[in-house]
């Protein structure tokens, strides 16, 4: 099991990576004082209010509000990737998907295109995707952070 403390200490040596990737987090919300604790630490992070999002049209919304994607965001799974990749600048990237539920269709669709991101991301800048969820998700394999 992997510690939110071991991603955000781990160095991009060959030897100690950050274990990029995508994580359910052990409760509905990331406590504030972990967020501030990766800012601190050099991390960009960001917080995705899923709660009302359940359809994909929804979370494209939810993306482009709470991450602030420009007015010609393509409303689309491509789009997304795109668009989170040009959301952070070279630093690592926290990204914290908070309440995530709804249609199974979609929510499986996210997860993919969140695992697709950080493997995208983690070569160049390292990459986390954490995952709140009132009941535990089916679909990619999700380790805790505790």
């Amino acid at each position: 099991m992997t510690t939110l403390d071991e991603v955000l200490d781990g160095d991009r040596s060959e030897d100690n990576q950050h274990p990029d990737g995508v994580y359910q987090w052990p409760g509905r919300t990331v406590p504030v004082s972990e967020l501030q604790r990766a800012r601190v630490a050099g991390w960009t992070v960001g917080v995705v209010q899923l709660g009302q999002a359940t359809s994909a049209k929804a979370i494209f919304n939810a993306f482009q509000r709470d991450l602030h994607f420009p007015d010609w965001f393509g409303h689309n799974w491509d789009a997304l990737v795109d668009a989170l990749s040009d959301w952070a600048d070279d630093s690592p990237r926290l990204l914290v998907l908070e309440d995530l539920r709804g249609d199974q269709d979609a929510v499986e669709a996210l997860l993919g295109v969140m695992d697709l991101f950080s493997i995208e991301m983690s070569a160049s800048h390292g990459c986390v995707v954490v995952l709140t969820s009132p009941h535990p998700l089916d679909g990619p394999v999700l380790l805790s952070l505790t």
